[in-house]
């Protein structure tokens, strides 16, 4: 075979192509699905256990929409037009998981345990801070509230209902809700 100037370039170049090619690539990576909120029990002698941090009688913190349905049933507060529900009313996040959930006391036709306070329903917000026992007030313009169990806690009145106490355990929100947010709030509520 004869000599082409050119060969060389050729030979130079497929060899820096077979080199590049041989280059080990990232391989892609599956992403592992978060594992289930933790089955917890969601009452004891009648009574809705709070679990700081992890969430309120048979809902948890990383529910779907779908799990909290199979859950618990959800109606309209009666003095609400938009998206509060009771027993308890769920914030999500951005994904349409539960955040937070927030149960109100006032309401209740149970008490609650948290740890080994015992709250009765209907309690008001003193009782329920002087309950729990290691609660710090928080109170700001909006509303009146405590952070308790290390900041696990929180027992507000708001002004969206007056004189209603609600414990919330998870993220509050505060702001605007993604269309995520309401799509998993509304397929929570019965009709």
């Amino acid at each position: 075979m004869a000599y082409h100037p050119h060969m060389r370039f050729h030979a130079m170049l497929a060899l820096a192509l077979a080199i590049l090619g041989c280059e080990e690539r990232p391989r892609p990576t599956i992403a592992t699905p978060a594992p289930p909120p933790e089955a917890l029990p969601a009452e004891v002698d009648g009574m809705t256990l709070v679990h700081p941090g992890r969430g309120i009688g048979p809902v948890r913190l990383g529910m779907s929409a779908t799990e909290v349905r199979a859950a618990v049933r959800l109606t309209r507060h009666p003095a609400s037009t938009g998206l509060t529900t009771l027993p308890y009313t769920l914030l999500w996040n951005r994904e349409g998981l539960v955040q937070g959930v927030v149960a109100n006391v006032t309401r209740a036709t149970a008490g609650f345990r948290v740890g080994d306070a015992t709250i009765p329903a209907g309690a008001d917000l003193e009782r329920v801070a002087a309950l729990l026992g290691d609660c710090v007030d928080d109170t700001d313009d909006i509303e009146r509230a405590h952070v308790c169990r290390e900041g696990e806690v929180r027992v507000s009145e708001g002004p969206n209902f007056p004189g209603e106490v609600w414990l919330t355990v998870g993220a509050p929100y505060f702001g605007e809700m993604t269309a995520a947010q309401v799509v998993a709030q509304r397929a929570v509520i019965e009709p």
